[in-house]
């Protein structure tokens, strides 16, 4: 009988995903099996873990032949496990000895509570804010989206997007956990048919925390044991934009969920929120870029009305009528920079040469 199946979804981190898996084979669980669905890796993931785990009967590895996505994979592993829980744990996570045991030990002791997730850790030791979040109403998005919640965390309104007002080490009901370590009732995963599946990436354990709460469970973070989550490891070698994809996601989340019972206004404000945060975080990600731009196009300008009186022995100001020269003049060595990619690849500028 088997009474947990830890359920793996992998892309490109076959070192990350071993060492998960061997810190799960040192746990104090006995009647368990390993899942690890590869989403058509090109780093030997498969092969590496065959040749590994070998001769371990409890370790079962489904290979895709095209990256579908987490929640999709997930429903793969799902439909071939035989655990009463599945424990969906993200590849770049490390858990300690006891967390299967003091998890499922927690859901047998609590029938009324579907889904549970424990204290999550980063790897500087400090602790993920989205181990407990609230759904990303309006009144709880909009300190998130204006920065507010890191000014004032322990207010309950300005910190209610993750709970930073709640004490990290006291267990708490929550709105949602996060998805990287998700420890829920199999037969209530089935009953919400998993995820879904049009959620890529971000978003779908959201969207399955919203649909456990409106199916009248509780879910509660539970800090009797913690795990350690080096974040965003598959990230880095995803052949997508990964903020986009996040507030897309968001997006989609908002649209399934808010767009009738809370009213069209509410829907606009946090489509409209979503869309600037996301122009911000782009803006952010591009920082060095849009520096290296600017710079370039003051020196440009710059360099132009000192070359004027140099070349002419006289100068003229800048009238509407004559901005045009200039504007050419920088758009052009903007262009050619960008032509030959000095600002994507290097992030360099001729300021800076």
């Amino acid at each position: 009988m088997t009474s947990v199946s830890i359920l793996i979804v992998s892309y490109n981190v076959r070192q990350y995903v071993a060492h998960a898996i061997d810190a799960i084979l040192k746990s104090d669980m006995e009647e368990m099996e390993i899942i690890v669905v590869d989403n058509n890796s090109y780093d030997n993931t498969v092969a590496y873990l065959q040749d590994r785990y070998h001769h371990l009967h409890q370790i079962k590895i489904i290979e895709n032949s095209d990256n579908v996505g987490f929640g999709k994979a997930v429903n793969q592993a799902a439909a071939v496990a035989k655990g009463d829980y599945y424990f969906i744990l993200n590849p770049d996570t490390i858990i300690e000895e006891e967390t299967i045991l003091t998890l499922q030990d927690y859901l047998d002791d609590h029938p009324d509570v579907g889904m549970i997730g424990p204290k999550i850790i980063n790897a500087d030791g400090s602790l993920q804010l989205a181990c407990k979040r609230s759904f990303p109403t309006a009144s709880v998005a909009l300190p998130k989206l204006l920065g507010l919640s890191r000014l004032f965390p322990n207010s309950r309104w300005a910190g209610k997007y993750n709970l930073t007002y709640l004490d990290p080490d006291a267990v708490h009901a929550v709105d949602a956990i996060s998805g990287s370590c998700m420890f829920i009732r199999s037969a209530l995963f089935h009953e919400l048919n998993g995820f879904d599946e049009r959620f890529f990436m971000f978003g779908e354990d959201l969207d399955l925390c919203f649909r456990i709460w409106k199916n009248n469970y509780e879910i509660h973070y539970v800090p009797r044991t913690q795990i350690v989550h080096y974040q965003g490891e598959s990230v880095k070698s995803a052949p997508f934009d990964s903020i986009n994809a996040f507030y897309n996601a968001m997006i989609l989340f908002a649209d399934k969920h808010f767009s009738f019972g809370s009213g069209w206004l509410m829907k606009l404000a946090i489509r409209c929120g979503i869309y600037a945060r996301k122009l911000l975080s782009m803006i952010g990600e591009k920082r060095s870029q849009i520096l290296s731009v600017t710079l370039d196009g003051l020196v440009v300008f710059l360099a132009f009305m000192v070359a004027i009186p140099l070349r002419f022995s006289h100068f003229e100001p800048i009238t509407m009528s004559k901005g045009l020269v200039p504007t050419i003049y920088i758009f052009f060595w903007i262009s050619v920079g960008s032509l030959f990619q000095l600002y994507s690849r290097y992030i360099l500028s001729y300021s800076r040469a």
